[in-house]
């Protein structure tokens, strides 16, 4: 509220459900602010010193939908764990993310329809796709299967999906995501110092 974010209206210290208009100073200029009010002889304006907060108070309909249609989806028989809860035994992790991705048997727009895997790609710093999903948040808002599935074909998720093929072959040999990106890359760098013809066709 910008009149609380410029500190023109303050809290009184007697009376909690009255607001006060601060007055101007040479410092800071602060508006007059009126408001209405009716007695038994009509409505008066008044200067808001001190303001009922009655007046402040906005009403939010409670209503539901007669035809609800949510944009995230859950899965009740495989969810994506919810963030910070590791004290609950619930860790967002690789191991979760190729986990759920497994799970799942239907299209790839109700796979990303899910707001804790979304939070999950946005905040992994150290997968490919951190900064691209909004573009599939957009595709999740307007149910865009074409939007979802192309964007699933790009190389970035691509990427994702090798990640999760290198991590499931060597898990028995404890390498860790970040080795396995390390290894990824390091065969992207050889393949292209090697064989840059080649992988020019494959793009």
């Amino acid at each position: 509220m910008a009149l609380v974010r410029d500190e023109c209206l303050v809290p009184t210290h007697d009376a909690p459900e009255l607001g006060y208009i601060r007055e101007s100073t040479s410092q800071q200029y602060v508006p007059d602010v009126f408001f209405k009010e009716k007695d038994k002889y009509g409505e008066m304006t008044k200067i808001a010193r001190p303001l009922p907060v009655e007046y402040l108070l906005v009403q939010m309909p409670a209503a539901f939908p007669l035809d609800p249609k949510p944009m995230f989806i859950e899965n009740p028989s495989c969810p994506f764990p919810i963030e910070n809860r590791q004290e609950l035994g619930e860790d967002q992790n690789f191991n979760s993310l190729m986990k759920y991705i497994q799970s799942q048997h239907g299209t790839f727009l109700t796979t990303a329809s899910n707001f804790h895997f979304l939070l999950f790609l946005a905040s992994s710093e150290t997968l490919p796709v951190h900064d691209k999903v909004f573009a599939l948040c957009d595709a999740v808002r307007q149910r865009d299967v074409g939007a979802a599935q192309a964007w699933c074909s790009g190389q970035e998720w691509a990427t994702v999906l090798q990640i999760m093929e290198a991590q499931g072959k060597n898990s028995t040999h404890g390498v860790t995501v970040v080795q396995a990106v390390i290894h990824l890359n390091f065969e992207l760098v050889i393949s292209f110092s090697f064989f840059p013809n080649r992988m020019e066709r494959s793009l």
